[in-house]
């Protein structure tokens, strides 16, 4: 899984995915480091690399995190990029469907003229080694396809425009 992380005013892309017991992360496409972990209680977890570890208190609130490790008390932003540009997507009345993030296109199972509901997979892009469908925003009839499979995306790139119904 993959999280921007917010912390003293600097945003890096955590990387975890577990491991073993314990947890492997990399911070901005650095190396990985693995991570032993140990839940203590509801917010407290031992935490360790090859050695006895320390206690990690954590609390969560929507995207607000508030550790203590060591005495220390720090606060960030935690969110998952993907929900969040996915759910930047649509927007009642909008027709355009916008990458929010760079990636590749794998899938348009739809064509120019096809009739779509509100919510239908328009397109899939790959990004951040994960597929993300991206729906329509709105019912009507896809009226642009922008964009062909394979191309590679910036982020903010247009991808399809669906035509509303009235």
């Amino acid at each position: 899984m993959t999280y921007e992380v917010v912390l003293e005013g600097r945003t890096a892309l955590v990387h975890i995915r577990a491991v073993n017991g314990g947890y492997a992360v990399s911070v901005d496409e650095g190396a990985e480091v693995m991570w032993s972990a140990r839940r203590l209680g509801e917010a407290e977890w031992m935490m360790g690399q090859g050695g006895p570890g320390r206690a990690v208190g954590l609390h969560l609130n929507g995207e607000r995190a508030e550790l203590q490790i060591s005495g220390h008390s720090l606060r960030a932003k935690v969110s998952d990029p993907r929900k969040s540009a996915l759910d930047a997507l649509g927007g009642a009345g909008s027709g355009d469907v916008v990458s929010p993030m760079p990636g590749v296109v794998v899938r348009i199972p739809v064509s120019q003229g096809d009739v779509v509901a509100e919510g239908e997979v328009l397109i899939v892009v790959e990004a951040m080694k994960m597929e993300n469908e991206f729906k329509s925003p709105c019912s009507g009839v896809v009226s642009e396809v922008l964009v062909t499979v394979g191309e590679a995306l910036d982020s903010g790139a247009r991808l399809i425009h669906v035509e509303p119904d009235e």
